[in-house]
């Protein structure tokens, strides 16, 4: 029987979904969805998308896998002034996600234009079958950047609540994450700017099998702009993180990189760096190489690549007093037609999880390969149809239910966006 907060987080769901319509019934039939707010004008969009999954395996089991077909109705609305904040990451990835990334990733000067945005999305998940795994899940995204000639800013929060498969825990997990990520610049003169950044991420499982963690970081970047679209960069970053089980941590990381406009054809960021960590109650320390590199490629036309390789170390979240290092490679081509209305993609991704530091450091591995084919069609300018295949196969020397697993998942959607 669902529980009371179930049963009204629904009819909260429910509730959305019904305003959604009836927002875009008068977007369909023209009307203006804008409102003022004193000066300022404010555009709504609402969206909503529905999806159909069959997943072969979706308590990621090694001997008890369980199958079952999905049905997913995702409401939302984005309340927006300005224009929308791109990054050059946007797009990179496409893989699988991954619960144990870094959160922390390259801080990039902000873009020159002023904006605020604010989504609110929930995803209603119900299976034909095994109604034990039905799941509402909800994400709250605010973003906002703001131009003062010489000096921006920017900040961004976001808060999940999510049910879904862990690959670490090797079973489905209820999670909760915050997090906040603050950064300013000053630009100089023509050649050099100066700027701060701030991140926060708070993680709480729900559920047994995870380790809660606190993360904090803080840093100053030094940018030179070779270009007007690129920009070298020499960056230090100090930071900090506290666990529910196991020692704390802090850390020192120096980066070099260089963003933008790389080629005429190539965009994104490559950066190498190297960093030094420490444990609070005990004298272990371990100092190691990093690395984040995305970029974008326009081959031709109609055909792109996106490329991911990063070294990241992070806090485990299953084993106590252990902290891994993440090794990642990820490609993705995308081939459009003619018309450009129909986008096939392929991609493949290799991880490595490698406990290899802390006090605890156990030689536990894990190996991930990812696959992945698809198709979007936008059959209208507010209407995108698709479908995709994933196949996930994990081998490690852990123990527990999901050590050695793999997964087949195939999915329909279509979602509509004003």
């Amino acid at each position: 029987m669902q529980s009371s907060e179930f049963r009204g987080a629904r009819g909260v769901v429910c509730g959305l979904a019904i305003a959604t319509g009836v927002l875009m019934t008068v977007s369909v039939g023209g009307a203006e969805l804008g409102f003022t707010v004193g000066e300022l004008y404010v555009k709504p969009h609402p969206h909503l998308d529905f999806e159909t999954i069959y997943n072969d395996n979706i308590n990621i089991s090694s001997a008890n896998k369980q199958g079952d077909l999905s049905f997913i109705v995702r409401p939302g609305l984005q309340l927006q002034l300005g224009g929308a904040m791109e990054s050059l990451a946007s797009g990179l990835g496409g893989g699988f996600a991954n619960p144990m990334a870094s959160f922390f990733t390259g801080n990039e000067l902000i873009p020159r234009q002023t904006h605020l945005s604010l989504d609110y999305t929930a995803a209603i998940e119900r299976f034909l079958r095994l109604d034990q795994y039905d799941a509402i899940n909800h994400s709250v995204d605010l973003s906002t950047s703001y131009d003062f000639d010489k000096l921006g800013f920017g900040l961004g929060y976001r808060f999940q609540d999510l049910t879904g498969g862990n690959i670490t825990v090797g079973e489905r997990v209820h999670s909760q994450v915050h997090s906040i990520n603050f950064s300013a610049d000053y630009r100089l003169n023509s050649m050099f700017s100066v700027g701060l950044h701030y991140n926060q991420e708070s993680d709480r499982y729900l559920t047994s099998g995870g380790i809660d963690s606190q993360r904090y970081e803080v840093g100053s970047t030094f940018y030179y702009h070779m270009t007007s679209r690129t920009d070298l960069s020499a960056q230090y970053d100090h930071g900090w993180y506290t666990l529910s089980q196991g020692e704390s941590a802090q850390y020192d990381e120096v980066w070099i990189g260089i963003s933008g406009r790389l080629t005429g054809k190539t965009t994104g960021f490559v950066r190498i760096g190297y960093r030094h960590q420490g444990f609070d109650s005990s004298s272990s320390s371990f100092d190691t190489p990093v690395c984040s590199l995305g970029l974008r490629s326009q081959l031709l036309d109609r055909t792109s690549v996106t490329v991911a390789i990063a070294r990241e170390i992070a806090p485990t979240i299953n084993v106590v007093n252990s902290t891994y290092a993440t090794y990642r490679f990820e490609v993705t081509l995308s081939q459009a037609l003619p018309n450009r209305n129909v986008t096939f993609s392929v991609g493949g991704a290799y991880e490595k999880y490698d406990y290899e530091y802390g006090t605890a450091s156990s030689g536990l591995y894990s190996d991930v390969w990812t696959g992945t084919i698809g198709i979007g069609y936008n059959l209208t300018e507010w209407l995108h149809l698709g479908a995709r295949y994933q196949y996930q196969l994990m081998q490690s020397n852990q123990t527990g239910g999901g050590a050695n697993f793999d997964q087949n998942i195939v999915s329909l959607n279509a979602g509509v966006r004003f």
